[in-house]
């Protein structure tokens, strides 16, 4: 197999393309003629910050001629895997294949070069996929296959998938649903015209806001407005100290406008911070921020060269069960960090610190039963398969 490039391009090159090898030795072994072949080969075509799942599939059979059928009948397609973020359509996909004469894969008895391939509906009609081309190339490879199943012969079928390289780099649109973009001129906006008549007290400042908006957005400052009104306290500040006043103006901009700032930068201690916030105040419509703060935590990563760095990310990731951030740290980590992530991430490392990291990183989730280590390691046998190159 042919060994994982680890490229790393500049930013000025975002307009060239990616190219994904891998050769797929066929395991056919000695069998008898009229049985025919069943077999399927993954691969991962994984890139920074993205990694896609791809399945090659090849069915050999022998047709009975009373059925006024071709004798043989052969059948080689490439689709997306079972990954969720699975999904992208490449620019092109080609095959081609080779037959060599021993395992030594020295001797070529018969090359078919690369060919492109034409969409059809999958065989459960799910999703795309990527057929071999009819006529010549499936007929000789089908010949080979029917009448020399027990030689020494081996047979390597070559997958290229070309890419954009921007589709491995760019985040995807977090922001839908009822939450929208902050826009950049708020001065006539209606959603920004409110009476600052309350002050939350952090940490590091205060952070003047609208008494009512907390009151319709939030169920703490709802009770709290509430039981206070019982009690006659007219109170206009509160102190959440335990925040900074970073977290709780970002907080209190999506509380009255119900918008947030997409390109807004966080460190991973503020995302924390400010999820931990968002539990104690409570809004109404948590479950919108989810991608907000996912988004947050992509734009840090867009950012990050370190491994702890990265790390940190993860653990966040993972415990808040960001699927899409998640499958991009493990990108970034198998195509960047994944021997020094190994060496240093370990039950016996030296560091107290590293170990208790391992420890989190090794331990399952409910329903997926699978660590971010497990994953991480099954995700680079697939990369290991595949040849990156960047094009023009």
């Amino acid at each position: 197999m042919v060994l994982l490039s680890d490229l790393e391009v500049t930013s000025n090159d975002d307009s060239k393309g990616l190219l994904f090898t891998s050769n797929w030795i066929l395991t056919i072994g000695d069998r008898d003629e009229l049985r025919g072949i069943s077999e399927s080969y993954a691969f991962n075509t994984s890139y920074k910050t993205a990694a896609y799942d791809w399945i090659g599939h090849i069915y050999y059979r022998r047709r009975t001629p009373r059925l006024a059928l071709p004798t043989e009948g052969l059948d080689l397609y490439v689709e997306s895997g079972r990954m969720p973020m699975a999904t992208i359509k490449p620019a092109k996909v080609r095959l081609g294949w080779t037959v060599y004469m021993n395992d030594q894969f020295k001797e070529v008895l018969y090359h078919e070069p690369l060919a492109d391939t034409y969409m059809a509906p999958s065989v459960f009609g799910m999703m795309e996929s990527y057929k071999a081309p009819t006529g010549r190339f499936k007929e000789k490879l089908g010949e080979f296959m029917g009448n020399r199943l027990r030689s020494t012969w081996r047979f390597v079928i070559t997958i290229e998938l070309s890419f954009s390289k921007t589709v491995f780099l760019l985040a995807p649109e977090v922001v839908h649903g009822s939450l929208q973009v902050q826009p950049d001129h708020i001065v006539n906006d209606f959603r920004f015209c409110f009476t600052p008549d309350f002050v939350l007290t952090c940490s590091d400042g205060v952070v003047p806001c609208s008494k009512l908006a907390l009151y319709l957005s939030s169920e703490y400052f709802k009770e709290l407005f509430i039981v206070q009104k019982s009690e006659n306290i007219e109170s206009r500040s509160h102190d959440v100290t335990l925040y900074s006043t970073v977290t709780i103006s970002a907080l209190v901009n999506y509380l009255q406008s119900n918008t947030v700032k997409e390109d807004m930068m966080m460190t991973v201690e503020q995302v924390s911070e400010f999820m931990r916030a968002v539990e104690f105040v409570r809004p109404t419509r948590k479950d919108d921020l989810r991608n907000f703060i996912q988004k947050l935590l992509i734009n840090n990563l867009k950012q990050v060269t370190r491994l702890d760095e990265l790390v940190k990310i993860l653990l966040v990731a993972n415990k808040s069960n960001f699927a899409h951030l998640k499958i991009m740290c493990y990108a970034s980590i198998v195509n960047m960090h994944y021997d020094n992530f190994k060496r240093r991430y370990r039950h016996d490392a030296d560091n107290l610190e590293d170990r208790e990291i391992f420890g989190q990183l090794q331990a399952t989730r409910a329903f997926t039963f699978q660590s971010p280590v497990e994953y991480i390691d099954k995700l680079r046998l697939k990369a290991f398969k595949v040849n990156v190159a960047v094009t023009n």
